[in-house]
């Protein structure tokens, strides 16, 4: 902006002072010449600020792959967030239900990705069961590992995967 501003003052200085030489020129054809050096320094003084700003516009490239490659940082920063916060949400739920019906567990992982068209794909839900639960599952009559499985799939609408602490996997 200031070198615009500095353009156009220089611009009205070189316009005042051709017009006050135009004046002092004489009639003959020597003056002629003279309003035409006159014309040359003015269309210099329009022109040369110019040239300098295409210098500064084939900058302008850099600069616009510089903004794409923060923009591209900022969009994988964003859907790393959405990722998480999606992943998060389902853990809690299925956390929930496990915890209404009173099912024992260790841990709750849900695995989401964004694709790129920004669509969230949501693979399954994990869950790892202590040892403790499986024995308890077939001692008692509560729920078996289908029936985990089936509830939180219902709750959810996401599969999902039971794993035993021990290494067993769902059936």
């Amino acid at each position: 902006m200031d070198e615009l501003r500095s353009w156009a003052f220089s611009l009205c200085c070189a316009a005042a002072a051709g017009a006050m030489l135009s004046l002092l020129a004489p009639e003959s054809s020597l003056g002629r010449v003279c309003r035409f050096a006159i014309r040359v320094f003015f269309l210099c003084c329009a022109v040369l600020p110019l040239r300098r700003m295409g210098q500064t516009l084939r900058i302008l490239p850099d600069i616009q792959v510089q903004a794409d490659y923060s923009a591209q940082e900022m969009l994988d920063v964003v859907s790393g967030h959405l990722e998480e916060t999606a992943a998060a949400a389902l853990e809690r739920e299925a956390a929930r239900c496990l915890e209404e019906e009173g099912i024992p567990y260790k841990k709750v992982t849900a695995d989401v990705h964004v694709d790129r068209d920004n669509g969230i794909s949501i693979n399954c839900i994990r869950i790892l069961l202590p040892p403790e639960a499986e024995g308890e599952a077939a001692d008692r009559a509560g729920p078996d590992r289908s029936d985990i499985a089936a509830l939180i799939e219902a709750k959810t609408g996401v599969s999902v995967e039971l794993t035993a602490e021990n290494g067993g996997g769902s059936p």
